[in-house]
């Protein structure tokens, strides 16, 4: 039976805590939603290969795109991970601290579906925090 209430996910942004902790803690808590912000940045690749296989972990993008030589490496691995995962994978800008544009083109650039980009932009994120159109 589903709670009425709405889950409220744990976002973690900071990728100095160590991968394999943050795998166990996922792992032991299924009843928990996280979302890891920035994924591991610069280490994208890590941060998909290891917390891929707990489902209830969501990776938001954002702070991924403010370095451009760090670019190709983050780009193949989002693209990846979005291949594997659609439905996990948010788009998120850190307004504020980071560059709109640079953020929106990266998405922009990423070689996906027309599918897979509705999920990344908005519907996966309207799923998870239960938002609606009223």
């Amino acid at each position: 039976m589903r709670s009425a209430v709405p889950r409220r996910p744990y976002h973690q942004g900071c990728r100095r805590h160590q991968p394999v902790f943050q795998f166990h803690g996922a792992a032991r808590t299924l009843q928990n939603t996280f979302v890891y912000c920035h994924c591991f940045y610069p280490e994208a690749a890590q941060c998909f290969d290891t917390l891929t296989d707990c489902e209830n972990v969501y990776f938001d993008i954002s702070s991924v795109a403010d370095d451009p030589e760090k670019l190709p490496q983050i780009k193949l691995a989002a693209e990846a991970a979005i291949r594997r995962i659609p439905e996990r994978i948010l788009f998120g800008s850190d307004f504020g601290s980071c560059s709109q544009r640079a953020h929106l083109d990266f998405a922009a650039a990423l070689d996906i579906t027309a599918p897979a980009r509705a999920r990344l932009m908005y519907q996966n994120a309207c799923r998870l925090y239960a938002f609606t159109n009223d």
